[in-house]
């Protein structure tokens, strides 16, 4: 119960960190005259950095260096880090596009990607609550772009395909490092990655 306990929290602090940083992306893209491009780089590096630094205190120096024991951890950090870059890339294009709160929506629906990609790559049905999840994220995107209101869309079309992108890259990078992440751990994963 612990355990669960401790996953929904770390889920909600989550949420609340990515909804919190589109909102502080869109304050340096209007008042700071930052582009989606650098901050993009200085978020993957100094992120990945704290966390390698995090591992390393926590770990051991050693710790941080698995990754690079087997050639197929490698390749698969590799491929986990390009897709990661165009999360963030898009995630950011999309605010500046946009704005905060399109950008935060759109990468919402993430699940229906997961969903999609395990029916026809995995040939794995949907189970029942999954299709709920489903139609709650349809809903929730589609009464935030019209604000009730179907009969107008309140939403910049590129921000929203930015943010489409973006989610489909995320989904991407919650499948495809299952692996690697099993033999290296999550940290040494997601901050060689960045």
């Amino acid at each position: 119960m612990l355990k669960i306990l401790k996953g929904v929290f770390l889920a909600a602090f989550a949420g609340c960190c990515w909804g919190s940083m589109a909102v502080a992306a869109q304050y340096l893209f209007t008042n700071c005259g930052f582009e989606a491009r650098h901050l993009t780089t200085l978020r993957l590096i100094g992120a990945g950095v704290l966390l390698l630094a995090l591992q390393a205190a926590f770990g051991g120096f050693q710790s941080i260096l698995k990754p690079f024991k087997e050639k197929r951890n490698i390749r698969d950090v590799l491929i986990y880090g390009v897709g990661v870059l165009l999360i963030q890339y898009t995630f950011f294009l999309a605010i500046e596009q946009s704005n905060a709160g399109t950008a935060a929506i759109m990468v919402g629906v993430g699940p229906l990607f997961i969903i999609g990609y395990l029916a026809i790559c995995k040939h794995r049905k949907p189970v029942p609550k999954e299709f709920f999840c489903l139609f709650l994220a349809i809903t929730g995107v589609s009464l935030v772009v019209t604000k009730g209101n179907f009969e107008s869309l309140d939403f910049v079309s590129t921000g929203a395909f930015w943010g489409l992108l973006s989610s489909a890259f995320g989904a991407f990078c919650t499948v495809q490092p299952k692996n690697v992440i099993s033999r290296v751990g999550v940290s040494n994963v997601v901050g060689w990655g960045m």
